[in-house]
């Protein structure tokens, strides 16, 4: 199974890729299931391939269809259309209709596949914003709050005064990680099921509380 291991000015991929190099120009056939750009192939091994990173590196690998399926860049910006697609909440087949409104410099094609940046889907879509599924005002005590949302591709379970509020208030800024601040406090979770019973599971403890 292919495994890329970023070490900052080198990236290590774990797999047999010697039946997809050229020995004599030293780049990897068409065919390889990675590609990338301003690179240098450093080490290649029946084990894994060690490649230099230059200024602008972008690596990208591709599926047996020719789509790409997972993208590294030294901007961290660069995402394909799918990922773009779950990340903004956007139908894919919209984002490739409108490709030719991103800015220069923002959208390319590797393969069959369109890649785009952050800065481009902002520019043609705006900047992410929280989706609020559910809400619960005043709760446990007036002032306080649940809410269930999803943002940036996951789902999240806020609870308390300010981390509900601040994300019903800026829907474009969500914590990217658990926080637990006393009163106040978000949890991230791959599903809407999970964080649903977070929240519903809460307002069960409180309950059981009180009673």
């Amino acid at each position: 199974m292919l495994k890329i291991e970023d070490r900052g000015h080198m990236v290590l991929i774990w797999e047999n890729l010697l039946d997809w190099h050229d020995e004599e120009t030293d780049t990897l056939y068409d065919s390889a299931p990675i590609q990338f750009e301003n690179g240098r192939i450093e080490v290649i091994g029946e084990d894994f391939l060690a490649i230099e990173k230059e200024e602008g590196f972008v690596l990208y690998v591709q599926n047996g269809l020719g789509e790409v399926e997972e993208i590294l860049s030294t901007d961290g910006e660069l995402m394909s259309t799918k990922e773009a697609s779950d990340r903004w909440g956007i139908d894919e087949s919209y984002i490739r209709r409108r490709i030719r409104e991103f800015p220069p410099g923002t959208a390319r094609k590797f393969g069959k596949q369109w890649v785009v940046t952050q800065n481009g889907m902002n520019a043609v879509f705006g900047e992410k914003k929280a989706e609020i599924i559910h809400a619960v005002h005043d709760f446990p005590i007036d002032g306080e709050m649940y809410i269930v949302g999803r943002y940036d591709g996951k789902y999240f379970f806020a609870w308390g005064h300010s981390i509900p509020r601040g994300i019903v208030e800026y829907p474009s800024v969500v914590p990217s990680s658990n926080i637990h601040d006393g009163e106040d406090g978000i949890r991230l979770f791959e599903t809407l099921e999970e964080a649903s019973e977070e929240m519903y599971a809460a307002i069960r403890a409180f309950g059981d509380m009180k009673g």
